[in-house]
């Protein structure tokens, strides 16, 4: 009986390393024990309880019932010496429980949005089949499936979500998959697939969605920009503050917005995607309190001094206006000084502005929507490092 019982709980153990080997520091429900080991409730608590003792792992009870485990550093320490199993990661022997996971979306900003997709009336798979969404987004056919039955993670989905549904999505995203503790890119590429328009074929269904996830993401810095189009429709992708936040008190800005007010409808929505993305930019309306009392023209000439790029919105009323024209007038003579693109101009009709030579490259507005001409500023800030 006592052999049986160093079996089981070296069968435990084992579960528990290799299943950490994937993601150091998870921690596994006492169900998703049962499921790997094909042990009874009742013998994988009595193991656990046996390895808790030893200080190998530690455990934590759920409201309800039930209990999570995770491997403790002694638990790791044995591994490294083979003691208690045969194989080595080097991977997990080199982690400790206590370390933080850099994520930049974190565990709060995961578990909202996910929670959110749950919670909808729809299905987060949307118009496609659940296990080819998360083929998408996980390499399920190189997962190991957790039932001997199946080759691996797709047949474990299709077995438990679809033909059985003995699993809810709550576990197969959390429990499973481990959501909140995978790499940004695969979180990323998570929510992404959730809006693509294969998956989410209603337009304002998709706009909603997107809205609602981008304001849970900029706290994190990070939103969902177009990245292309399918058949007319935008596919999005999940991209990151292309700087830190801008100090209190400081004038460095990565892009001016120079603009007449008949234009501030579309350059606020630029603007706001641009601010929203973490893009430090000069927007007059962002501006009222840090301008208020200043000498205008001095402080529109530091600004244009010490911006990365100067965007002149042109337009009838622009070359009609003294302050949107003098703004251009020294982003020019910057631009001259310095022999580099500095201003990038951008037309909502074919107004001339004086300075501006009639060979130097500019977006024709009527062509774009807010959101494209934004994510081309994006762009270019990036690609000037």
């Amino acid at each position: 009986m006592e052999d049986d019982d160093i079996d089981r709980r070296r069968t435990v153990f084992q579960a528990l390393y290799d299943f950490n080997a994937e993601d150091p520091g998870a921690e596994i429900s006492s169900d998703g024990l049962e499921r790997l080991t094909h042990l009874s409730s009742e013998e994988v608590s009595r193991c656990v309880m046996y390895l808790r003792q030893k200080e190998l792992v530690a455990t934590q009870d759920f409201f309800g019932g039930g209990f999570s485990v995770r491997i403790t550093t002694r638990g790791i320490d044995s591994i490294e010496d083979q003691s208690v199993v045969s194989r080595k990661t080097s991977k997990l022997a080199s982690f400790r429980p206590n370390n933080e996971t850099n994520h930049q979306i974190s565990e709060l900003t995961r578990r909202q949005i996910v929670d959110m997709m749950l919670l909808r009336n729809r299905q987060f798979h949307g118009e496609i089949g659940l296990v080819e969404f998360l083929a998408r987004i996980w390499n399920l056919s190189s997962m190991r499936s957790s039932d001997p039955r199946f080759l691996d993670a797709a047949g474990d989905i299709e077995q438990h979500t679809v033909s059985n549904a003995d699993w809810t999505y709550h576990y197969l995203l959390y429990e499973y998959l481990k959501i909140l503790r995978c790499d940004d890119e695969i979180f990323a590429k998570f929510v992404e697939t959730s809006v693509h328009p294969v998956v989410l074929r209603n337009s304002d269904e998709a706009s909603s969605a997107i809205a609602e996830i981008n304001e849970l993401l900029k706290d994190d810095r990070c939103m969902l920009n177009v990245a292309s189009y399918i058949s007319g429709r935008p596919v999005y992708k999940v991209e990151y503050a292309v700087h830190k936040p801008r100090d209190v008190g400081t004038n460095e800005y990565d892009v001016m917005l120079s603009l007449a007010g008949e234009d501030r409808d579309y350059v606020g929505k630029v603007a706001k995607i641009l601010d929203d993305s973490g893009t430090r930019v000069f927007y007059d309306r962002y501006e009222e309190i840090s301008l208020w009392g200043k000498d205008m023209n001095v402080h529109f000439q530091r600004v244009i001094k010490q911006a990365r790029y100067f965007v002149p919105f042109i337009s009838k009323h622009y070359v009609a206006k003294m302050w949107p024209t003098a703004e251009a007038r020294a982003a020019l003579a910057r631009a001259i000084s310095e022999k580099r693109e500095f201003v990038l101009p951008a037309r909502f009709d074919n107004s001339e502005l004086p300075g501006l030579l009639d060979t130097v490259a500019y977006v024709d507005l009527r062509k774009k929507t807010p959101e494209e001409f934004a994510e081309m500023v994006l762009k270019k800030i990036r690609q000037s490092g």
